[in-house]
């Protein structure tokens, strides 16, 4: 199955096929539209900590900015703490 020869020119530019074979689409993994494999793949994901035995990502987007700010938080850890960080 040849994916990204059946886009059009524009689409092309924006996959890569490494050479492992796995399919990038703009710095991202690309996975088949399987249900049990995406389910595998978040528990997996859910069980990464940090060094400091982070559990979770805050997320904060600033769509004005264009930017994201990662901030690496524990679950049990109130707003007034994240604040703070």
């Amino acid at each position: 199955m040849d994916i990204i020869g059946d886009l059009d020119r524009d689409s092309q530019k924006d996959f890569v096929v490494r050479a492992d074979g796995i399919l990038i689409f703009r710095k991202h993994l690309c996975t088949p539209d399987d249900k049990d494999l995406k389910e595998e793949i978040m528990k997996e994901a859910r069980r990464i900590r940090t060094p400091r035995n982070h559990d979770a990502i805050w997320v904060i987007v600033d769509r004005l900015m264009k930017s994201a700010h990662f901030l690496a938080i524990w679950m049990t850890s109130s707003s007034g703490a994240i604040v703070h960080q």
